[in-house]
């Protein structure tokens, strides 16, 4: 698996935010975020320093943070798993 490691500036204005692969939010000191599905539906919510969040693929939300500070992870296999390495164990021989 890749990591990709972002830190996004604040948005002030409400804008659209699309993930079509899964993140892992953390923020970096204690703020706040709205989201919603539309735009006059916004939520507040508040996060304390260290806290986690995993946004799940194909995640299409209203966003804005004022005060909210975090680091994204994004999460992208690196290459697809081959047939032999998905097998946990062999099976047994028979005596």
């Amino acid at each position: 698996m890749r990591v990709e490691v972002n830190v996004p500036e604040p948005v002030i204005e409400p804008r659209m935010w699309v993930k079509y692969q899964p993140v892992l939010a953390m923020a970096l000191r204690p703020g706040s975020a709205e989201w919603g599905l539309r735009r006059s539906e916004m939520t507040r919510f508040t996060f304390g320093a260290g806290e986690m969040s995993l946004v799940p693929r194909h995640f299409e939300k209203w966003f804005r943070t004022d005060d909210l500070h975090y680091i994204l992870r994004n999460l992208v296999p690196a290459t697809k798993p081959k047939a032999s390495s998905r097998l946990a164990c062999k099976p047994a021989k028979s005596r």
